[in-house]
Order: C-alpha cells, then structure tokens, then sequence
C-alpha cells in the first residue's frame, strides 16, 4: 500500500519506477482531524485542502482507500494494520518525523520539488558556511533549469520585481485602511421562532423546513429545586425542558 499526503496529490507521485508505487499498488489517504487542531487554519485553505483530497480519492476510485480518523496513527493502523506502506517524503518536518517514527513505514524521495534534496544539499555545502539566503539559490535554480533566462541573464534584466510589490505601512495612521477579516456568522439555521397558536398553544417553527409543531408533546415533569428562569408552572417545581425534532438542543 501506498500513502499519500494531502500535498501529494499531482500525477508525477504515482509515476511508476524505482522509487514510486507500481501501477496497480494500493493508495490510502488519510484525513487526519489532528492536521486541522495543530494550527490554526484560514477557513479557505481548510476548504481547499479537504475538497482537493476528496475529490482526488473519488478520481482514483477502488484502487484509493479513504479512511477519516484523529489522528494520521490511528488512520494507518485501521487501513493497513501491520501491512507494509511506502510514502515518498513529506514536504514538512513534522510529516516526516512521523513517518520515520513508524516501523511499517518505507520512506522514499521526495517528489514534491523541482530541486532533489541531494542537490540543494550539495550547493549549500558549497558555500563554506556562509549565510544562506533564497534570492541566491532561486538564481542558481533557474540559470541551471535555464528558466526566464536570455543566456547569462535573467529576462528582462531584472532577477525580480520584488521592489515594486513593496510598500510601507502610511504614516501617522492607525490602520492599513483594509476591510476588516471574515468572520462566520454566529446566527443558528436552527434557531427556534415560537408562536402561539389560536388554541392557546405554543408552537414552534423550524426557519430551514417551515414546518410548526407543537413545542411540547406532553406534560412538563415537575421537578424539585428552584424554579429555572425565575418562571415556574407550579411555583413550586420547574418545568424539564423539552424540543421538537426540528430544533436544536438545550443547553
């Protein structure tokens, strides 16, 4: 069986050969609820991140098993038991501990970059210690893959155009001047609208179906104990709270 990560769902990781998964191996994905409760999420990219998953299981049908669970551990364990899985590198560190961590587990290399790991190795040793920096390597990558290159040169002149995405802050204002973040509306679908009907009964209406019930289908069971909401039937016992299918729970 062969695992695949959420950010490993392009073609190029089932490609078969020396280090991939033969044409007919088994995939299992995991849709760990523990990935989501590490960090925190911008609502969008969770979105995007589980549709893309589903949507690649149901592309690859059978030959996928999709299992939801807790954590990644307990997703392997209920897919694969002690069978063997293969994986080919995470893109994260702690993916990657995680997968060396299991003994079931055969880490193979990574697919996910254009520059293999041998190689990035191999020019930052070549620097003698000196301070890495991105703008370095992203100039030897593309003179070596000759991307946006005209010869020696980069397109244009111009390595990037950084400079001009940048601009400071205003001065002497309190904001940037930006509409403020989304936030989910708190306003329950469920929420109950009670109305009182000709006969004197309450009733209630479900806002998504339409539908008006009776709020109470049988008596109120006195209880013992003061009375809840400063309202008591009886005075001297308060009702038990009770709801029709189509609203939600009392807290």
């Amino acid at each position: 069986m062969h695992w695949l990560f959420g950010d490993q769902l392009g073609p190029h990781f089932l490609t078969p050969g020396d280090d991939g998964p033969g044409r007919d191996t088994p995939l299992l994905m995991i849709e760990a609820r523990s990935v989501f409760r590490r960090r925190r999420f911008h609502r969008a990219k969770a979105h995007l991140v589980l549709s893309a998953m589903r949507h690649r299981a149901a592309e690859l049908g059978d030959r996928a098993t999709y299992v939801r669970a807790d954590t990644y551990r307990e997703g392997l364990e209920r897919a694969a038991g002690d069978r063997p899985v293969t994986v080919h590198h995470p893109t994260s560190y702690a993916a990657t501990r995680l997968v060396r961590s299991l003994p079931q587990v055969t880490v193979g290399p990574a697919r996910g970059f254009l520059v293999p790991m041998e190689d990035f190795a191999t020019w930052a040793d070549g620097h003698g210690g000196k301070r890495l920096r991105q703008e370095n390597f992203y100039r030897w990558v593309r003179r070596g893959h000759d991307l946006l290159m005209d010869g020696d040169a980069p397109v244009g002149g111009r390595w990037n155009y950084d400079h001009d995405n940048r601009q400071p802050p205003p001065r002497d204002e309190a904001s940037l001047q930006v509409p403020a973040p989304y936030r989910p509306g708190r306003t329950r679908s469920t929420t109950r609208s009670a109305t009182t009907s000709t006969a004197g009964r309450r009733t209630v209406t479900c806002p998504s179906s339409g539908v008006t019930a009776p709020a109470c289908s049988r008596r109120p069971v006195p209880r013992p104990g003061p009375p809840s909401n400063g309202f008591s039937p009886t005075g001297s016992a308060r009702s038990v709270p009770t709801r029709t299918p189509c609203s939600p729970p009392t807290r």
